[in-house]
C-alpha cells in the first residue's frame, strides 16, 4: 500500500496543482531501497569513483515513473522531494527534502522506537547523495559553484504520533500528504485509523490501472490465461 499510496500523491499533474506550487516530487518506495543499498554497498566503499547511474538520474529527473512521467528536474522544476522511507525493514517514517535549504525533515509517528540517532542515520544515503546528484545534473556554468556538503537533518518532535503498532505505514503516508499539501495533521491519530485505511483501499483500488485491475479480480492471480491448471493450493477441500 505505500507504493500505490505514493503513486496516487505522485500525480501532480492536476491543473492548478494542489502541492506547493506543483514544486513537489515523490520518491518511488521500490527505488529507496536499491538507493539505501547502493549507499551501503557501493557508495561508501568507494565515494571518491562513484557515478551515478541512469537510474538515479531518471528519477532527479522525473522520467522514472513510466505511468506518469512528470518530467520535473530537481533543483530546477522541484523544491520539495517526498519520501516514505523504511527503516530496518520493520519502521516507516515521512522524509522532506527541502532542496533549496539545504534540509531534510524526519517525521517519525513512533520517536521512541529507536535509539538516539538511529533513524537519522538510516536517512543519511539522501543526505550525502542528493548534494551531490544536484551538482552532477547541473549545467558546467553552475556545477564550480555548488557544494557538495551534506544537507542538514531534522528530526521534528511534532509529528503525528502512532501509539498502537502496525500503523506507521499509513501515519507515513498521511503525514506525507499532509505536508505536500499544508495541511495540519490533528486527525491523523489512532482512532481515525480504520476510516483512513479504508479510504485508502477505496482510492487505491480506483486508481489502479485497467490492466492491473483485471488481474485483481482473476479468482486465480498467479496463472495465466493459458494455464491448464489454476493456482493450486495444499488444502484437501
Amino acid at each position: 500500500h505505500i507504493v500505490k499510496g505514493l503513486d496516487m500523491s505522485g500525480n501532480v499533474y492536476a491543473y492548478p496543482s494542489p502541492y506547493k506550487g506543483g514544486r513537489v516530487a515523490f520518491l518511488d518506495s521500490i527505488f529507496c531501497r536499491v538507493w539505501c543499498g547502493d549507499y551501503r554497498n557501493k557508495f561508501l566503499p568507494n565515494e571518491k569513483s562513484w557515478l551515478f547511474s541512469d537510474g538515479y538520474l531518471d528519477v532527479a529527473n522525473g522520467h522514472y515513473d513510466h505511468y506518469l512521467p512528470t518530467h520535473k528536474k530537481w533543483g530546477t522544476d522541484v523544491d520539495f522531494v517526498y519520501i516514505a522511507h523504511n527503516v530496518n525493514n520493520e519502521h516507516w517514517v515521512a522524509v522532506e527534502v527541502d532542496i533549496p535549504k539545504k534540509k531534510i525533515r524526519v517525521f517519525d509517528c513512533i520517536p521512541d522506537l529507536y535509539r538516539k540517532g538511529e533513524v537519522e542515520e538510516s536517512v543519511k544515503p539522501y543526505a550525502r547523495m542528493i548534494p551531490l546528484l544536484l551538482k552532477h545534473m547541473a549545467p558546467p556554468e553552475l556545477k564550480k559553484g555548488m557544494k557538495e556538503g551534506q544537507f542538514h537533518i531534522y528530526m521534528y518532535k511534532t509529528a503525528a504520533l502512532n501509539r498502537q503498532t502496525g500503523d506507521c505505514g499509513v501515519f507515513t503516508l498521511k503525514t506525507i500528504e499532509c505536508l505536500a499539501l499544508c495541511h495540519k495533521w490533528d486527525q491523523l491519530k489512532d482512532s481515525n485509523m480504520p476510516l483512513i485505511r479504508m479510504k485508502y483501499a477505496a482510492e487505491i483500488f480506483d486508481e489502479v490501472h485497467e490492466a492491473e485491475e483485471s488481474r485483481m479480480s482473476d479468482p486465480n492471480p498467479r496463472s495465466l490465461f493459458d494455464d491448464k491448471y489454476g493456482l493450486q493450493t495444499d488444502s484437501a477441500n
